[in-house]
């Protein structure tokens, strides 16, 4: 399925991961994460401080090609 999560440090924090962590899991299953700006989907590879979206979908990079081949 195409997944749709909201990561922000702080919460994630208090819960002792960061949201990389998640992006770690989901991309060893072949899962990229990206926001959307503009009506385009952006690859994210980390969250970092800079890092304002806090809602990301992660789309498997086989089973989704067609979504990626729009942009």
């Amino acid at each position: 399925p195409v997944l749709f999560l909201e990561m922000l440090r702080k919460w994630s924090a208090k819960f002792g991961y960061h949201p990389n962590d998640t992006i770690k899991i989901l991309s060893d299953i072949g899962y990229r994460c990206y926001y959307l700006k503009n009506g385009e989907l952006i690859e994210i590879k980390k969250v970092t401080q800079r890092t304002k979206a806090t809602n990301f979908f992660f789309l498997h990079f086989q089973k989704h090609r067609h979504f990626l081949r729009k942009q």
